[in-house]
């Protein structure tokens, strides 16, 4: 069975965000709390390890060591997003890069409720996808 996915607010980690604008989601998620799985954020380790991925991944030898070096730097993150931002075409591809390994890791996290569903021994789980 397939089930939709609602996106929320994490206010634990965002206590000054807005809430009322997530108040219809909230309210059906604690309505029917049993009905939905919390998947954990990516891990600041994961996200760098995505960033020198593709790095890695480049054809061009110049941006690809410079990626790599302003990964050894202070503020590796603030320092690759501006480079990224102003490499042209790379811009893009980054982007795609970056947005397939967040759709991959998600997969995983859905795989691995579903494994956890697998071995309660019920009979009546419904598979998340």
């Amino acid at each position: 069975m397939r089930h939709a996915g609602i996106s929320i607010l994490d206010t634990q980690k965002n206590p000054f965000g807005d809430t009322d604008i997530w108040y219809k989601e909230v309210r059906k998620i604690k309505k029917n709390w049993k009905n939905y799985v919390v998947f954990e954020d990516i891990e600041t380790r994961d996200s760098f390890r995505i960033m020198e991925d593709f790095a890695h991944s480049l054809d061009n030898n110049r941006l690809r060591e410079s990626l790599l070096d302003i990964l050894q730097m202070k503020k590796p993150f603030a320092n690759f997003k501006w480079k990224i931002d102003n490499s042209g075409e790379y811009r893009q591809r980054w982007f795609a890069f970056r947005d397939q390994r967040y759709f991959d890791w998600v997969k995983e996290q859905i795989a691995m409720f579903n494994r956890s569903e697998d071995n309660d021994d019920t009979d009546d789980t419904d598979e998340v996808e």
